[in-house]
């Protein structure tokens, strides 16, 4: 008798420990109408939504309102921190045996981190057939949302056209000594050389790269107003949105080339393990992987991972469509070369900043 009433006070504990797949599984084996319906009727059920981002809380705010929306009575409660911050809270909370989180955007090398610690669930959703097998993950912990191309910025104004960088290796010109500037948190782009190049080749080129005196100042947002201010004249790693907006809202003089391949981060979404609301979970990412979610970010200024779906502007639409070659870094290869990009930013670039 001490051990059925056990058993019965263990089962709320042992149903809340499901994981997502096993949530799901009953709706992965019916035809895409039935599992819609039914997906949306135990959605709204469930209610809530936690949700746990880096995003832009204005970005963020636009998406939520859009579904909510879309689907009431659904509320999601977004907590936003950085990519480090969403990681800590996670594994906190789950450590101490809590899963309030339901939705997961921790960045890629974060989302890699939750998967190492096993909380990230696998949901394949059906939207992902609109993508790119590099923009999702096979086993399904997380599909891509946006890409961020790293690409080779100048000022229009202070650079000749025949004069503007085209590769990585144009920066190492004299006539570059002193005029660019490089992010001290320039750990993404070193890692797409890494994969590139190897180890000695990417030590090399940061020593020549640093040997021509770049400007060394902390975040892409900053390096990309100071270009626009003609600051300095060219850089080797900014970002493709941010160019292109301050380019196209702020009326800037500076522009871009994608180097070849281009290094583009990959925006990816998550699913707990063990989520508290596993159906509106999975209908808010089959939401953002929609080619509706997919044109809302890409009317706040990102760069739209699905295929077909323009982008806010032509210089940043359709990449991969238009014949651009990327080197999509996914959360893994992000997390793989992580301590050693970290180690040679901090050896090549930090440093060197210090003794300037």
């Amino acid at each position: 008798m001490v051990g059925g009433w056990f058993l019965f006070l263990l089962l709320p504990a042992m149903l809340a420990a499901k994981t997502v797949e096993e949530s799901l599984a009953e709706l992965e084996r019916l035809p895409a109408p039935q599992r819609q319906r039914l997906l949306v009727e135990r959605a709204r059920s469930e209610g809530r939504i936690g949700w746990y981002g880096n995003y832009n809380l204005d970005q963020a705010t636009t998406l939520k309102d859009a579904f909510e929306k879309k689907y009431p009575p659904i509320q999601i409660d977004y907590w936003r921190g950085s990519g480090n911050k969403v990681v800590d809270r996670i594994l906190n909370e789950t450590r101490a045996g809590r899963w309030d989180v339901d939705v997961i955007f921790a960045g890629d090398v974060g989302t890699y981190i939750l998967m190492q610690a096993g909380v990230v669930g696998r949901y394949r959703s059906p939207e992902r057939m609109g993508y790119s097998a590099r923009s999702v993950d096979k086993e399904g912990y997380w599909s891509g949302l946006t890409f961020g191309p790293s690409i080779l910025a100048y000022n229009t104004k202070l650079v000749k056209e025949a004069e503007v960088p085209k590769s990585y290796e144009d920066f190492l010109h004299p006539r570059w000594r002193g005029e660019m500037a490089i992010d001290m948190e320039a750990d993404r782009v070193v890692s797409a050389w890494l994969i590139l190049w190897g180890e000695q080749k990417t030590v090399e080129y940061l020593k020549a790269l640093m040997a021509n005196k770049p400007i060394v100042r902390k975040g892409h947002t900053l390096l990309t107003q100071l270009l626009c201010g003609g600051e300095f004249k060219v850089a080797p790693e900014l970002y493709a949105y941010q160019v292109t907006r301050m380019k196209r809202e702020k009326g800037c003089p500076i522009d871009f080339r994608y180097p070849d391949p281009t290094p583009a981060s990959i925006t990816p979404v998550a699913v707990a393990k063990n989520p508290p609301h596993p159906f509106a979970a999975a209908l808010f990412v089959d939401f953002l992987l929609s080619a509706e979610g997919q044109n809302i970010f890409a009317a706040v200024g990102r760069i739209p991972a699905r295929r077909g779906i323009k982008a806010q502007y032509p210089d940043i639409s359709n990449i991969e469509e238009r014949g651009i070659k990327l080197l999509l870094m996914t959360p893994e290869e992000e997390g793989k070369w992580q301590e050693k990009s970290f180690k040679l930013v901090e050896e090549y670039i930090v440093r060197k900043r210090a003794t300037e």
